[in-house]
C-alpha cells in the first residue's frame, strides 16, 4: 500500500484529510470515514492511512491508560504500605511508652516503699529510744526516792 503524503498535496486535500482524521479519531468506523470521502476530494488511500494513524493513536491511548492504571495502583499500594508502617510505628511507640511508664511507676513505688521503711525504722528507733529514756528516768527517780 502506498502512503499518501499530506504535505505534498493541495490545501483542499489537506483539509479533507484533517476532517477524516478527526472523524476516525473520534472512534467512528471506516464506513463513516468513507462517507466523508463523498463530501471531500479524498481517496481510499487517504482514508486507510487516516484509519491506520487513528488505530495507532488509539493503541497509544490504551497503553497509556493501562500504564496509568498500573502506576495508580502502585501509588495506592505505596500509600497503603506507608500508612500501615506509620500505624505499626505508632503502636510500637505506644507499647514502648506504656512499658517505660510502667517501669518508672514500679521504680517509684519501690523507692517509696524503701523511704517508708526508712521512716518506719526511724520512728521505731525513736520510740525505743524514748522508752529507754523513760525507763532510765524512772530508774533515776526510783534511786533518788529510795535513798
Amino acid at each position: 500500500m502506498r502512503l499518501w503524503n499530506p504535505i505534498a498535496c493541495d490545501p483542499e486535500s489537506k483539509t479533507a484529510y484533517v476532517k477524516i482524521l478527526m472523524i476516525t479519531s473520534r472512534g467512528h468506523t471506516h464506513d463513516r470515514a468513507s462517507m466523508a470521502i463523498v463530501n471531500s476530494n479524498c481517496n481510499e488511500v487517504m482514508v486507510d492511512q487516516a484509519l491506520l494513524i487513528t488505530i495507532y493513536i488509539c493503541n497509544i491511548k490504551c497503553s497509556l491508560k493501562v500504564q496509568f492504571e498500573k502506576e495508580r495502583k502502585e501509588h495506592e499500594e505505596a500509600i497503603s504500605d506507608t500508612e500501615r508502617s506509620a500505624l505499626q510505628d505508632k503502636e510500637r511507640l505506644k507499647k514502648e511508652i506504656t512499658s517505660r511508664i510502667e517501669d518508672t511507676r514500679m521504680l517509684m513505688l519501690q523507692q517509696m516503699d524503701e523511704q517508708l521503711n526508712a521512716v518506719r525504722t526511724g520512728f521505731l528507733i525513736q520510740i525505743l529510744i524514748c522508752e529507754d529514756l523513760a525507763f532510765q528516768k524512772m530508774c533515776i527517780i526510783f534511786q533518788f526516792t529510795h535513798l
